[in-house]
């Protein structure tokens, strides 16, 4: 009996880390990564971050929404705003801190 509670025990943590690992593969393709902070969250919405690339769709100034999108968003220094329904950041200057 004490064998098959090892077992039971075992394949118990086998499909735990199985679980974990699809969860986080799921939420890869997903776009899982966190967002990084700015003004635009204000105004879009379905924000996902996908490696060093944000996606969105934010509102226009004539109240439309738009689907876009930022490369590059370890380079931008300061702010990551929504003009006019792009997703915009300055990027020269001091490295922009999370």
């Amino acid at each position: 009996m004490g064998n098959f509670r090892v077992t039971v025990a075992a394949v118990a943590f086998v499909a735990t880390l199985v679980a974990v690992g699809a969860t986080e593969q799921a939420q890869a393709r997903r776009g899982g990564a966190r967002p990084p902070g700015g003004s635009y969250l204000q105004t879009c919405r379905n924000v996902r971050a996908w490696g060093d690339r944000i996606e969105a769709v934010c509102r226009r100034k004539d109240g439309s929404w738009a689907r876009t999108w930022l490369s590059n968003v370890s380079s931008c220094r300061g702010d990551i705003a929504n003009r006019n329904g792009h997703l915009t950041c300055h990027r020269g200057g001091p490295r922009r801190r999370w």
